[in-house]
């Protein structure tokens, strides 16, 4: 089965009348979209930014589950399965959201069915990177697991300056170690610090680090 698109034009797929009911807002860094525990009122749209899915352990440990980015429908697993969010949504960098209430999202599913499947396709693909991302966690070193992290949050926007702590959120290391990690592929050249900004040098050099025996 072909797999969804991952960027919406949310234009294309809404008439005049429902475009004229969303609920536009831009939000800034560190503001929350929706917080744990909270019961879903309608789905979002992601026009532009970087919004960051996070969840609190029970000890207190901050976890990194997801990165979301421009032209993307969210919050929409916990609205289907009428299940309350079960993480916190903060932005990262500045973002414009479109909001669809309820009464909007069950117009807009009934009567553009392909909007629907879109956001089931999506969540399927999600499920499937999430078993992936777990799978390719057991046995792998922490700094493997902290090179995967960097490649994929820098593919997510590469201009936006990650830290070590969100590094290390999102592959499940201390932010220590992410440190030692980063200091060693600097000596080796393949990536260059430059205050919190970390570019990559060589990706393919990277990458074939990475899949070196251990």
């Amino acid at each position: 089965m072909q797999q969804p698109a991952t960027r919406l034009n949310l234009k294309e797929l809404l008439t005049d009348q429902q475009r004229a009911r969303l609920i536009s807002k831009t939000y800034r860094p560190g503001e929350t979209i929706y917080s744990e525990g909270e019961d879903p009122k309608g789905i979002f749209f992601l026009k532009s930014g970087i919004l960051a899915l996070t969840y609190n352990s029970e000890n207190g440990a901050e976890s990194l589950l997801r990165v979301f980015t421009n032209c993307v429908f969210f919050g929409h697993r916990s609205y289907l399965a009428a299940d309350q969010y079960h993480a916190t949504l903060t932005v990262l960098k500045e973002a414009e959201i479109r909001f669809l209430d309820q009464e909007l999202t069950e117009e807009v599913f009934a009567q553009n069915p392909k909007v629907l499947l879109h956001v089931a396709q999506t969540m399927a693909v999600d499920l499937r990177n999430a078993e992936n991302r777990l799978r390719d966690m057991v046995g792998k070193k922490a700094s493997q697991r902290v090179i995967e992290a960097l490649l994929y949050l820098k593919h997510k926007n590469e201009d936006f300056p990650w830290t070590r702590r969100e590094i290390g959120e999102f592959c499940g290391v201390k932010t220590e170690t992410v440190s030692r990690a980063l200091g060693e592929l600097e000596s080796l050249n393949l990536i260059r610090r430059e205050g919190r900004s970390i570019a990559i040098v060589d990706e393919l050099k990277l990458v074939d680090y990475l899949n070196e025996p251990s």
